[in-house]
């Protein structure tokens, strides 16, 4: 009787353990359709050689994703469509440069600027394949969107839309999972490496676990940044970065994320030295039509 009372309170015991552990997978379906918003505003504020100056931009996208097939493994081979971009700039007291693709109204100024090199993009597809872990396996540019950059004089705007400019969106939804199902409270690590204007920046993601929010697990996100091959001579002098993620296990999906990073970076300039702080605040949304 002792040995069957201790067999099922280690059966108890290991079954309870079982429900608290959750693998976290995303579960694409053919055909399957997802809607995408993007919202980022990005303040620049920069000291050092004459007056300081700032620097405010707001960025919001729409975009859809369509799942053209699955593969035995759960990669999925997807569709990315920009379908709407709206953009407000600010520096100093000069009026803000407003943009937004769904207005009826013809654009002036820098606004049709923006236009010129935007609108040829929207609409525009690209190819992406990603994991049922969240893993970017590669992003694909048609040849005539390729071609559409190519006539943009914009740097921005071409970081953007490149492959490496999606690969960064795409990450901020499509986070590493962890391989095994893990309980509340356990982390995992992830490290990646981008292409930016100050260099290479590489990061190291460290990702937990931390429980429910509106009854939907909480991923909580802490990166640490090192700064390298910077053709400025560029130092990153203080970072924070950081964020949560909401991901619905029974849909298998993201469903919201929000991330807030500041960068205070420090160059030469003749005699001077230039410190800029970024402060940039990103949410997205997935949702069905």
């Amino acid at each position: 009787m002792l040995k069957r009372a201790i067999a099922l309170a280690l059966l108890f015991a290991f079954c309870a353990t079982g429900r608290a552990q959750t693998l976290f997978r995303w579960k694409f379906s053919p055909e399957q359709t997802l809607q995408v918003s993007f919202d980022q505003t990005t303040t620049t504020e920069t000291t050092g050689a004459g007056k300081p100056k700032g620097i405010n931009i707001r960025m919001q996208m729409g975009m859809t994703w369509k799942i053209n097939s699955v593969q035995e493994d759960g990669t999925a081979e997807i569709t990315q469509q920009f379908d709407s971009l709206k953009l407000s700039m600010k520096s100093g007291k000069a009026d803000a440069i407003e943009y937004d693709s769904a207005s009826e109204k013809a654009s002036t100024g820098a606004a049709a600027t923006i236009a010129a090199g935007v609108q040829p993009l929207l609409g525009a597809r690209f190819k992406v394949s990603m994991t049922n872990r969240g893993v970017i396996r590669e992003v694909t540019l048609p040849d005539e969107t390729s071609e559409s950059l190519k006539a943009i004089d914009s740097a921005t705007i071409k970081q953007l839309f490149s492959a490496e400019g999606i690969t960064k969106i795409l990450r901020q939804s499509a986070i590493e999972l962890p391989e095994a199902a893990v309980d509340a409270g356990a982390t995992w690590e992830f490290e990646s490496e981008t292409k930016t204007p100050l260099g290479l920046l590489k990061q190291n993601h460290t990702y937990k676990l931390a429980g429910k929010e509106e009854s939907i697990d909480k991923i909580t996100i802490d990166t640490q940044l090192e700064l390298r091959e910077s053709p400025a001579k560029l130092k990153l002098l203080d970072q924070i970065s950081r964020g949560t993620l909401l991901f619905d296990s029974e849909l298998g999906r993201v469903v919201r994320s929000e991330s807030i990073q500041e960068l205070t970076t420090e160059r030469p300039y003749r005699e001077f030295k230039i410190k800029v702080v970024t402060t940039s605040t990103s949410a997205m949304t997935i949702t069905t039509p």
